[in-house]
Formats: C-alpha cells, structure tokens, sequence
C-alpha cells in the first residue's frame, strides 16, 4: 500500500515537474522575443531617423525626358 502511494506521488511530481518546465521554456522564449522586439525597435527608430540625401534636378535635358517618358510608362501600366 506505500509502495502505490509512493508511486501516485511520484507520478504527480514527474508531471507538476513537466508543467513547470513547459512554463519555465514558455517564459524564456517569451522573454527572448521581448528583447529582440525591443532591439529590432531600436534599429527601426535608427532608421527612420535617417534622413534622405537632397534631391539633385536633372541636368542634361535628355536625360530628363528619357526620365520622364519611362515614368510615363511605368504609371500607365499600373491597374
């Protein structure tokens, strides 16, 4: 008779000792994705801070045309 109880004890420690280690794996990764989350948001605040160069207009007229017609183009193939 102690010999079953001891097995249905350790049989209640084998799976509370499951569970608290699914949570404890759950909690690390959680963690984990908090901090990538948090540095991907830094590197994004960086980014967004950057500012574009100045626009430099065309200088050769041709240039400019030829610009000009294959944008033309491009927006009278959109839907």
């Amino acid at each position: 008779m102690d010999l079953k109880k001891v097995q249905q004890a350790r049989k209640k420690v084998q799976k509370n000792h499951q569970l608290a280690t699914n949570t404890f794996e759950t909690v690390s990764v959680s963690a984990d994705l908090a901090a990538q989350m948090s540095e991907n948001r830094h590197l994004f605040d960086e980014v967004m801070a950057l500012q574009a160069p100045e626009l430099i207009p065309f200088e050769n007229l041709q240039m400019q045309h030829e610009f000009e017609a294959l944008s033309a183009q491009i927006a009278g193939m959109k839907p």
